[in-house]
């Protein structure tokens, strides 16, 4: 953990851009917002930024695409089988709302019924090693099918999960901006949960 006196503070007031020039100079993915009083308030991220400069930036209506990729990597003494589980449940919730569901040598590929990408289950030595899942929105916590496939992941009770988050932004001029941040999610869960964050390239 970082010492108290260490730890880079910002207020509520300190913009986005101001935010992210502090992140970059000490090359950090996050910052604690205090009030007057010292009290925190929340945590400001990555990609907290690249959302406010989509909301609100000069040149939200220059994106023209916005992916991201969520992969999601289980660790329990009963891993393999619980996965196994998963995978089933997700085939049924997945096929049942006609969601294309195909099996590749290496992944269970899952698409929209636009054949839109939505997830992969990735094998590694004929056991499932991790999901993977792609949606066109800033917050996939917006779509309910997200939802769906989170509680049944949450069902299974892993001793740990840890995700790492993708995000790809394409302009005007086909610069692709790639922002990798930490997720949280599972708002209800009891169990032990684990983020990974990875620095950003701009």
């Amino acid at each position: 953990m970082t010492p108290k006196e260490e730890l880079i503070l910002i207020s509520p007031e300190t913009s986005a851009s101001e935010s992210q020039k502090i992140m970059a100079k000490n090359d950090i993915g996050r910052l604690l917002v205090v009030d007057s009083n010292g009290n925190l308030m929340g945590i400001v991220t990555k990609g907290d930024i690249v959302k406010t400069y989509l909301v609100y930036g000069e040149k939200t209506s220059k994106i023209q695409e916005c992916s991201r990729i969520t992969n999601f990597y289980f660790y329990d003494r009963d891993k393999n089988s619980k996965l196994k589980k998963l995978t089933d449940d997700l085939i049924v919730l997945l096929g049942a709302k006609d969601y294309v569901v195909s099996e590749k040598d290496y992944y269970i590929e899952i698409l929209t019924k636009d054949w839109e990408p939505l997830a992969k289950i990735m094998k590694k030595d004929d056991c499932i090693d991790h999901i993977s899942l792609t949606t066109k929105s800033i917050n996939i916590l917006q779509m309910n099918i997200i939802d769906k496939i989170l509680k049944t992941m949450d069902k299974y009770d892993f001793e740990e999960i840890i995700m790492v988050d993708h995000i790809t932004l394409i302009d005007e001029r086909s610069a692709i901006q790639r922002i990798i941040t930490d997720v949280t999610s599972f708002r209800d869960s009891k169990k032990t949960f684990g983020t990974i964050t990875v620095r950003s390239d701009f």
